[in-house]
């Protein structure tokens, strides 16, 4: 199970970044309120998972059990289609950020084909089912990455915890971390955590502009 912190969300880059934008929405005080539920929450959470399978952890601990819990505690203060656009809001400003730092760093001499070929290599080692994903990769190389995954932890946990209305923001997290790289071109048509029938993952290679 996670070693976890009475100070998670605070460690966290992105949940400082949620922290700000529900500060100005409700106040200091009922921030406060939450951040301490979202804590509790998660505690709860972290027993409720703890005998999952070694392989789906990463996944489950660290990514899609803080954010259920958040989500849950802000329910407690907020209607639900605020809390979603507050998520929203986080992930955009979160994954943005990380999307530069790709964008730079793709741009490097000879790094978008290092690039691809470590984003090949996490699909195949952290993607997998035991991981808790259904996939089927179709071509993996220096030049192409294309695959579908049938079913995911993401979609799984948030259905089972009640709150499927995030698990789109897993999904789009995607979109700002890779929709900017250089010299890669990132497409998909649909996604599980926006009701598609999968998520069609498709990297490849472009000349630089």
């Amino acid at each position: 199970m996670m070693k976890r912190s009475e100070n998670y969300f605070d460690k966290s880059r992105s949940y400082r970044i949620l922290k700000e934008f529900l500060g100005e929405c409700c106040g200091d005080e009922t921030c406060q309120v939450v951040w301490e539920q979202a804590d509790s929450y998660l505690k709860e959470l972290l027993s409720e998972y703890g005998n999952i399978p070694k392989g789906e952890q990463r996944h489950v601990f660290k990514t899609i059990l803080p954010r259920v819990a958040m989500y849950r505690a802000m329910l407690q203060v907020l209607p639900e289609e605020k809390a979603v656009s507050l998520l929203d809001a986080t992930v955009r400003k979160s994954g943005t950020r990380v999307g530069e730092i790709l964008r730079k760093i793709t741009a490097l001499p000879l790094m978008s084909g290092l690039f691809m070929r470590l984003f090949g290599k996490m699909i195949q080692d952290m993607f997998g089912e035991r991981n808790g994903f259904k996939r089927q990769i179709y071509e993996r190389s220096a030049k192409v990455i294309r695959l579908d995954i049938t079913e995911c932890p993401y979609c799984r946990v948030c259905k089972e915890c009640g709150c499927l209305p995030i698990a789109h923001t897993f999904c789009d997290s995607d979109v700002y971390c890779y929709g900017n790289l250089t010299g890669i071109i990132f497409e998909r048509s649909q996604t599980l955590g926006k009701g598609g029938e999968l998520c069609d993952f498709h990297f490849y290679r472009c000349r630089k502009g």
